[in-house]
């Protein structure tokens, strides 16, 4: 008897402590996150607005044997393709284009581009993609934030230029994103959009250089 009375005093004592520390029981669900049972409905509550920036850009470069500097550059700068290129990107929708310059088109466009992916969680942001074809043998794309939701900046470049018997291709893009989430998660969607899905995004894209230089190849044999 005496061992109970113990462990209902001592029940009492951690009941006691507890509301002194958190006196409602909103405070007592929402200590779970920081106690690492992470109760998403009250991290809000808790995590403040992260931000993920300052992070090294991220840089990738690929020989692209066989392959002319234009038709790389052409799948590049195919925005409307992008959901069917690249899995995490499930809509891009050209908003406008402009002469880059101001001139007559001559130097490129400004392709203005609202991108939605899917990475961990959804994200939207608009770019504004300079675009210039010429010279033909080193086209090259160069892009700035605009606005989103979740990414708030992103800069990089593509360059185009040829190598032994076809083209380097080099990426260079880093992005910014900031929400009320843990950082392991804004991690993974800064990963995911610019760093792991690369490979991948290297790959069909010289995939789709060699398929349309393939029919265009083909195309001109039948004309001839």
């Amino acid at each position: 008897m005496e061992e109970g009375r113990d462990g209902a005093a001592a029940g009492e004592q951690r009941s006691a402590r507890r509301d002194r520390e958190y006196p409602t029981r909103e405070a007592r669900r929402s200590s779970t996150v920081s106690r690492g049972g992470l109760d998403w409905r009250s991290a809000e509550n808790l995590v403040k607005c992260q931000a993920m920036d300052g992070r090294e850009p991220v840089t990738r470069s690929q020989h692209l044997a066989g392959l002319s500097p234009a038709t790389a550059y052409g799948v590049v700068t195919d925005f409307p393709a992008y959901p069917r290129l690249f899995p995490e990107i499930k809509e891009a929708r050209v908003l406008a284009r402009t002469p880059a310059g101001g001139g007559d088109g001559a130097a490129g466009e400004i392709v203005r581009v609202e991108f939605k992916a899917q990475v961990v969680l959804a994200v939207r942001y608009v770019l504004d993609l300079v675009c210039r074809p010429q010279p033909v043998d080193a086209p090259s794309v160069d892009w700035s934030f605009v606005e989103g939701e979740i990414v708030t900046d992103s800069q990089g470049a593509w360059r185009f230029t040829p190598e032994r018997d076809g083209t380097l291709m080099s990426y260079r893009a880093s992005l910014n994103v900031r929400a009320p989430l843990p950082g392991f998660v804004l991690r993974k969607v800064t990963d995911g959009l610019i760093a792991a899905s690369l490979p991948a995004m290297f790959t069909a894209i010289e995939r789709e250089s060699r398929r349309r230089q393939g029919a265009a190849a083909g195309a001109g044999a039948g004309a001839g």
